[in-house]
Order: structure tokens, then C-alpha cells, then sequence
């Protein structure tokens, strides 16, 4: 959508970026991004999507208890607080024995489908 707005000035915009830059645009776009889409598309054949995005929120964990270790981040209690909420709400959003887990709004109320 920019790159149309550059057709409305009187200088043509010129975009010069390194063999570097290409290079990373093309890691970026290639490995994070569309490797994560390949492998999500995968798991959604074993996981409802409920469930499995569910498990998006302990992306934080792991990128927490990374941080500790590659970056020696120190751990305060406002982050193991947090990591114990973010643990707390996957686990009861994943457990099969509530009630209103696992089941859907008719099968609760005894229906049939």
C-alpha cells in the first residue's frame, strides 16, 4: 500500500537495500514465519485449535526461561508470579476433567447432535 503512495510523488522513491538485508528478509520470512505456519497447520491435525492455542500463550514461558539462560535475565517474584498465572491458565484451559472443558455448549446440556 506504501509503495503506491510513492507513484503520487513527483521524485520517484528509490529502495536500495544490501544483498544482507535480502538475505535476512528471506531467513526471516522463511524459517519464523512459514516454518511456524507449516508446523501449526500439522499440529491442528491432532489438536482442537482451542486447546492448541491454548499452548500459544506458554510461547511466553519458554521465551522467559530462555531469557534466564542465554541472556542470564535475573527472576524477579512479578516474573515467577507471572509465569505461575500464564502455567495456571494453560493448564485449566488444556484438563479434561472440568465440566465445561472439552465438551461443547449441547453435549453439556445433554443433547444429541
Amino acid at each position: 500500500m506504501l509503495l503506491l503512495l510513492t507513484l503520487f510523488f513527483k521524485h520517484p522513491v528509490q529502495i536500495g537495500f544490501s544483498l544482507s538485508f535480502w538475505l535476512y528478509a528471506l531467513y526471516m520470512g522463511i524459517f519464523p514465519s512459514a516454518l511456524a505456519y507449516v508446523l501449526w497447520a500439522s499440529a491442528l491435525k491432532h489438536l482442537e485449535a482451542g486447546k492448541l492455542g491454548s499452548l500459544g500463550y506458554a510461547s511466553t514461558l519458554l521465551t522467559m526461561a530462555f531469557s534466564f539462560l542465554l541472556l542470564k535475565e535475573r527472576i524477579t517474584p512479578v516474573f515467577i508470579g507471572g509465569a505461575m498465572l500464564v502455567f495456571g491458565g494453560v493448564y485449566f484451559m488444556l484438563i479434561k476433567h472440568l465440566p465445561f472443558i472439552g465438551k461443547n455448549r449441547h453435549e453439556q446440556e445433554g443433547g444429541m447432535l
